[in-house]
């Protein structure tokens, strides 16, 4: 199999499934334990000629700029040429400035995902660490006379501009007004020009007193980056507005001032320029540094070669046998509670609500419903949990002496995280339209006495993960732990009054997972799903995945859970069961690498990714537990779901070791899978100030997926302000092998249509209130911003790089998100048959699981779709979908969308 050596146009890479090298995993598919894969890395030389939001200094003399270039800073002549490295790529730098002796360079490093300042000395090449807090120092500058440092801060959580004396380092805050500043930059006058947002208003300010500044400038799109021209009076400065357009803008600083726009309709970075004389400046667009004149039309290009050490990840092959027979141990016990006097513990396993009391386990429900969140009452003798048994989420109790249930809420949205006050009177409880615990969510309580009255505490809590109770002078108080920023965090603790008085103070014994007491030696099991008895489907079109057209006229025969053979109709006996697909195409089961998900979808949630055609989704979360509670559930057949792969977000640093888990079945997909680019946009919004889409319902959504925690690939995809990736960050993806994933959709912010068959299947699996979020037509980025993310996504494919199909789920719907990936692709100009590979055989590669799934050939899992249409004629067609088969269990599209039946009393 060949692959692009150096970026070069039009290189294409032919994928063919089955003579793929494996990729990596460092962990395993969950519903069975594999070995750890390792990786071995191979070191080589790129070229570097182009960079993304590359920044510029100017050193005093004009003779030398300082660029940095793929985290780190490099030095090249005024005139161009070759790049020396002065810090090592990847070391987080960016936003370099000389002093005015121009022997030390200022500038901005990204350390554990956060912004400190430090120095560099151009004679030593000492680099030195000038702040470090627990917040975000940026877009450095020195003073006139060298003797000190002006930057934004955020220490009261809003930008501000600070200095920093170098002598002594003596810290004094230099703004505070309203709205977030940025990019301040001193003239060899000692003026200080900087930018304020603020209720939505952009404005250029000069610093005249502590405390404010005066406005020169006034714009509802989006400023940065300011730079005065030698002399003072006069600034250079962009403007971007909402479909990410970019201008530089002249600004004349007199008694009248006077405005003009230099440069239009480039892609611009949000970098200070770098003036060379009072007439020509040199700034950065479109990949390079360029020199303009203020009286020019032309622009002249400032060549830059620079040679890149990187590492290409070569995995070691590991034997993942994904059927293989059980009992297996039940790793996933989740929401584990002890009642008061210790003698009972409660918790989720397989989907249902159990007991372990003494040396005895048993099960409190047996049905296809989710239950979660079990609580004692302060006596031991009820649970009340949350269960989606009614239709929706809602908070039910179980009597411990007789099983019997009841409900106790029944309102819109989905109620969860039920916590039993001490007097045993109240439920406090979590209630969100969302899908997990980063949506917004209403914190309620709820009378466990026959009147059932309800009522609303807060609203608008996010990243919830425990509700408990203290006591306080006044009464009874909730508390809401939010989950960490980052792994090393401490939870951060609300606190709200309930109007509780009095009541008994009973002890509450809690774990946040592992075995329940005296459950050593008597662990669940579970056993996977049996497959049906041996049956053909008689197809009329196979895409195998490997060849780039259909097979006509095949039998593909399952026996078990595997593909035993696929040959041309008639050629082999027929077992007694026989399909008749005939008028049909059958594709390999897709597989959707980066979702996020809870069990506060219930059932559903299954039936919703199989209904699609989804087989393998690959889940990033933070609750391990709850993860594996899902995948043992889905692959014991109880509720019926794909395969699931988890990967735990962990704030770790590419190639570290990864964290002890809880469970050897826990995996962890190696580190040249990244986030993609929904993540890469806001961590570039936070980070560089770049602007994501405009806000909306969906944007928000994907601001509380995004956390700092992530793990991340050792070459993330770098967009620019117009969404372009230009070839540093190209060749550094392609060379690394790293798999850059889609999140097309979930990244552009459209809104969703619902339309034909594929939206009467959403309307039946999702509520009015949930597909709101999804159609509404706010926040959606405009067409330029999104063809520009698939044609850099194209050019990756096209260039022999790595990208499976993700959607960023639920932002974008789960299943459907997918549907609205392929057809991003196949929009993209990407040829029909290498987007079905994308969604299927390279996912499958992504996590090292190519040799079990992802095409279709004898020996391999038996996890297909069956489709009315002709996706390489029309992707659209992938929506048309009549059967799935997952592990050798055949599925009809129309029973996946049917709520089970509620058993009998």
């Amino acid at each position: 199999m060949a692959r692009a050596t150096r970026y070069l146009p039009g290189l294409w890479r032919n994928r063919v499934g089955h003579v793929v090298t494996m990729r990596p995993v460092l962990a395993a598919v969950l519903a069975c334990a594999l070995p750890l894969a390792t990786a071995k890395a191979q070191m080589r030389v790129a070229e570097i000629r182009e960079g993304t939001n590359m920044a510029l200094a100017l050193s005093p003399d004009g003779e030398t700029l300082v660029a940095d270039l793929l985290g780190g800073l490099w030095r090249l002549p005024v005139s161009g040429g070759a790049a020396a490295p002065l810090i090592p790529a990847r070391d987080g730098v960016h936003h370099p400035r000389f002093d005015p002796d121009g022997g030390t360079i200022v500038f901005q490093k990204l350390v554990d995902g956060q912004w400190d300042l430090w120095t560099f000395d151009v004679a030593s090449g000492v680099q030195s660490q000038l702040t470090s807090t627990p917040y975000d120092e940026r877009e450095p500058d020195f003073s006139a006379d060298g003797s000190s440092v002006v930057f934004a801060a955020n220490p009261d959580g809003r930008f501000g501009l600070w200095s920093l004396t170098l002598a002594t380092g003596a810290l004094t805050r230099l703004t505070d007004e309203p709205g977030d500043s940025s990019f301040p930059v001193v003239s060899d006058r000692g003026e200080i020009a900087y930018i304020n947002h603020s209720d939505g208003e952009w404005t250029l300010r000069l610093h005249r007193r502590v405390g404010g500044g005066a406005a020169v400038a006034r714009s509802a799109n989006a400023l940065s980056a300011p730079s005065w021209r030698p002399g003072g009076s006069v600034l250079l400065y962009n403007e971007r507005d909402s479909r990410g357009q970019s201008a530089l803008k002249l600004l004349v600083i007199a008694e009248e001032l006077v405005a003009k726009t230099l440069v239009r309709d480039e892609d611009i970075f949000a970098t200070r320029a770098a003036w060379i004389s009072p007439a020509d400046y040199l700034y950065t667009a479109d990949g390079r540094i360029w020199r303009r004149g203020i009286a020019q039309i032309a622009r002249e290009p400032v060549l830059m070669f620079a040679a890149v050490t990187l590492g290409e990840t070569t995995p070691t092959p590991v034997a993942n046998v994904l059927d293989r027979r059980g009992p297996h141990r039940a790793a996933g016990l989740a929401g584990l509670v002890t009642a008061a006097d210790g003698r009972r513990s409660a918790f989720t396993a397989l989907g249902d609500l159990w007991l372990a009391e003494r040396r005895n386990v048993r099960r409190l429900t047996d049905d296809p419903w989710v239950d979660i969140d079990p609580d004692f009452t302060p006596d031991g003798e009820t649970v009340v949990f949350a269960s989606d048994r009614g239709g929706t989420m809602a908070l039910w109790r179980v009597d411990l002496s007789d099983g019997t249930l009841s409900q106790l809420t029944r309102e819109p949205g989905k109620a969860w995280l039920p916590s039993i006050d001490p007097t045993g009177r109240y439920t406090a409880y979590l209630n969100t339209e969302g899908f997990g615990p980063w949506a917004a969510s209403a914190l309620k309580l709820v009378a466990l006495d026959a009147s059932g009255e309800t009522r609303t505490l807060a609203e608008g809590l996010h990243d919830i993960s425990d509700l408990d109770w203290v006591q306080a002078e006044e009464g009874w108080r909730v508390t809401a732990s939010m989950r960490p920023v980052r792994s090393t965090e401490a939870p951060r603790v609300a606190y709200f009054d309930t109007g509780i008085r009095g009541g008994t103070v009973a002890e509450r014994r809690e774990s946040a997972g592992g075995d329940p007491p005296r459950l050593a030696g008597r662990s669940l099991r579970w056993t996977p799903s049996a497959p049906d008895a041996p049956f053909v489907v008689r197809a009329g079109r196979v895409f195998d995945g490997i060849q780039n057209d259909y097979r006509y006229s095949m039998d593909i025969h399952v026996d078990g859970q595997r593909i035993s053979a696929i040959v041309t109709q008639g050629l082999e006996r027929l077992p007694a069961r026989v399909i008749d697909a005939r008028d049909l195409t059958i594709i390999p089961g897709l597989v959707d690498v980066h979702v996020h998900q809870s069990s506060l979808a219930g059932e559903r949630l299954g039936r919703i990714w199989l209904a699609h055609g989804v087989t393998t989704v690959r889940e990033l979360t933070d609750d391990v537990a709850d993860a594996l509670e899902r995948a043992e559930s889905w692959a014991s057949g109880r509720p019926p779901g794909p395969r699931l792969v988890v990967t735990p977000e962990f704030d770790h640093e590419p190639g570290d070791a990864a964290p002890q888990l809880p469970s050897p079945l826990v995996v962890r997909s190696y580190t040249s899978l990244a986030d993609g680019n929904t993540h890469g946009l806001l961590r570039q919004r936070q980070q560089l100030g770049i602007a994501a889409p405009p806000a909306g319902p969906r944007i928000a959504l994907l601001e509380t997926l995004h956390h700092a925690r992530h793990a991340r690939a050792a070459h993330d995809m770098t967009l620019s302000p117009l969404n372009r990736s230009y070839q540093d960050s190209l060749v550094t993806v392609l060379e690394s092998g790293t798999f850059a994933s889609t999140t097309l959709a979930a990244a552009s912010g459209t809104s969703m249509a619902l339309n034909g068959a594929s939206g009467r299947a959403l309307e039946r699996l999702y509520s009015a209130a949930e597909l709101r979020r999804w159609t509404s037509t706010a926040g959606g980025a405009t067409g330029a911003r999104v063809r520009a993310l698939q044609n850099t996504t194209a050019r990756i494919v096209r260039n022999g790089g790595r990208v499976p199909t993700g959607s960023e789920a639920p932002v974008v719907p789960y299943g459907h998100g997918m549907h609205m990936e392929v057809e991003m692709l196949a929009d993209a100009g990407i040829e029909p048959a290498q987007v079905l590979r994308l969604a299927t055989a390279e996912g499958a590669l992504a996590l090292g699981l190519d040799q079990q799934l992802g095409t279709l050939e004898e020996g391999k899992l038996a996890d297909f779709v069956v489709i009315d249409g002709n996706p390489l004629v029309q992707m659209a067609d992938i929506r048309s979908i009549v059967a799935v088969v997952k592990g050798g269990v055949w599925y009809t599209r129309s029973e996946l969308l049917e709520r089970p039946q509620e058993p009998a009393p």
